[in-house]
């Protein structure tokens, strides 16, 4: 096979993959808004009705329901979420949040943890701070970026070597 043909079909190749990785890149970016809101609404249709459910509670019977208690008291709960725990003590809390609820006055605060796909969310009732996958719009800009730079190195790489070779005979 002459080269000039070999290196039209490596040429394609490389575009192919750069435009793919462009594309995968771009499709990120564009899901981020989407993905926003979606963990916009998941704070507002399964996090603020829980923390409802056992302000209700509390105010109710003034105090703060046992685990048991919580589990009868969840008509909130959807079937989209595999796993829901209700923590008041420091026993059960993750390393993620562990920082977040040192010094927390347990008999009058709780952690929701949500398990959500494969990672966990978290609310906790002494500072009503939500703890979720961080997800910005930054991170959809940089994952194109990163998509559009590993596209672009196999096809960088071959107009290097080629251009090297350019000059090698000339």
């Amino acid at each position: 096979m002459p080269k000039s043909i070999l290196n039209i079909i490596l040429l394609i190749f490389f575009s192919i993959w750069l435009l793919f990785f462009a594309w995968m890149g771009f499709g990120m970016f564009k899901d981020t808004d989407k993905q926003l809101k979606k963990d916009q609404q998941f704070i507002t249709k399964e996090i603020l009705p829980a923390i409802k459910s056992i302000d209700s509670f509390k105010t109710t019977d003034h105090r703060l329901p046992t685990a048991a208690e919580f589990a009868a008291i969840k008509p909130w709960q959807s079937a989209g979420l595999s796993k829901i725990d209700y923590i008041r003590n420091d026993k059960n809390i993750d390393s993620k949040i562990s920082e977040v609820v040192k010094g927390t006055d347990w008999s009058k605060n709780y952690v929701l943890a949500f398990k959500r796909g494969e990672s966990w969310e978290y609310y906790t009732s002494a500072d009503d701070k939500y703890i979720t996958n961080d997800y910005n719009s930054y991170d959809g800009a940089f994952a194109f970026l990163i998509c559009s730079i590993i596209g672009c190195v196999p096809l960088g790489l071959y107009l290097w070597f080629n251009r090297s070779k350019r000059k090698k005979q000339i």
